[in-house]
């Protein structure tokens, strides 16, 4: 019978320890996917940079570090030829907070067709039990 490597053992301790130290300290969410109402001009958005970087993955969901933040997001309402037009938004991320972000359509002006806007906020209740009160990375 063949025995496993050595390396095998240590590979599936580093995974194990990984899983379970969990995250390091409080975490904000940047969320993409929520409910929307086209009815009042708010459609859904796309992430396409954070801080400068477009090395990221599309997904609905985002955990990034909590401070100020620069993204660059993009409305999911193309234009009337087929393109999708992305603005960039300044956020000072607060530890222990989900944004909810959609494109706003409504209040169009000559130069801007929409705008990005945090829909709402709300605590992450992981993290808030982990780390303390919402907003300010402190006990409750």
């Amino acid at each position: 019978m063949r025995k496993p490597h050595p390396t095998w053992g240590l590979f599936a301790l580093l995974i194990t320890m990984s899983a379970l130290a969990g995250k390091n300290g409080p975490w904000a969410e940047i969320k993409l996917d929520g409910d929307t109402n086209e009815t009042l001009g708010e459609y859904r958005t796309v992430l396409v940079a954070i801080d400068g970087s477009r090395e990221i993955v599309a997904k609905a969901l985002y955990e990034l570090q909590p401070g100020r933040t620069r993204l660059q997001l993009a409305s999911r309402k193309r234009g009337k030829s087929g393109e999708m037009t992305s603005l960039p938004y300044e956020i000072e991320l607060k530890p222990c907070v989900r944004y909810l972000f959609v494109a706003d359509h409504a209040q169009q002006t000559e130069t801007r067709r929409w705008r990005p806007v945090v829909k709402s906020e709300e605590p992450i209740k992981a993290c808030v039990k982990r780390f303390g009160t919402a907003g300010t990375g402190e006990e409750s």
